[in-house]
C-alpha cells in the first residue's frame, strides 16, 4: 500500500504544490517510515527532468542526511542527488564516507547527478570500498560521468 501511495504522490497528476507541501512536512516526522516515504516521493519528483517547483526542503533534507537511521540517510542522499543541486555536493561526498555500506552506495549513485572534480575524486575512493555493491555503483557513476 505504501509503495502505491508513494508512486501516486510522485505522479504528474498528484505532484501539486499543496500535495508536495504536505509531503515536505512529513520530511521532519519522527516516524522513520513516514520520513522515508516523504524522501522517496520528493526524490522521485526531483528526478523528473521537468518537475513542479519543490517546496522548501533544505532544512529537513539536511537533517535527514544526519539522521541516526542509516535507511533515512541513504534515502536522503538519493533525494539530494536527484535535485541535481550543487548545494548538496559536499554532504553527498561526506555520505560517501558513511559507516553504512548502503549509504555509501547511495552516495556513489547520487554523485553521478553532480558532475564535478569532487564527485570524481569521491567516486575513485569508493572504487576501493570493501563492499562490492559500493564499488559497482562507483564504477557505474564514473561511466555515467564519462570518466575513464
Amino acid at each position: 500500500m505504501r509503495r502505491v501511495a508513494i508512486k501516486a504522490l510522485a505522479s504528474d497528476d498528484l505532484a501539486t504544490p499543496d500535495n508536495l507541501a504536505a509531503v515536505a512536512a512529513a520530511l521532519s516526522d519522527r516516524d522513520v517510515q513516514k520520513r522515508m516515504g516523504a524522501l522517496i516521493v520528493m526524490g522521485q519528483v526531483a528526478a523528473r527532468p521537468s518537475h513542479p517547483p519543490l517546496p522548501p526542503i533544505d532544512y529537513a533534507l539536511a537533517e535527514s542526511l544526519k539522521h541516526p537511521a542509516a535507511d533515512v540517510r541513504a534515502e536522503a542522499v538519493r533525494t539530494a542527488g536527484n535535485t541535481r543541486n550543487s548545494r548538496w555536493l559536499a554532504p553527498i561526498v561526506d555520505a560517501a564516507r558513511d559507516r553504512a555500506p548502503h549509504v555509501r552506495q547511495a552516495a556513489a549513485e547520487a554523485l553521478a547527478n553532480l558532475p564535478s572534480s569532487q564527485s570524481v575524486d569521491a567516486l575513485r575512493v569508493l572504487l576501493t570500498d570493501d563492499v562490492s555493491d559500493v564499488r559497482l555503483a562507483a564504477l557505474s557513476s564514473l561511466r555515467r560521468l564519462n570518466v575513464k
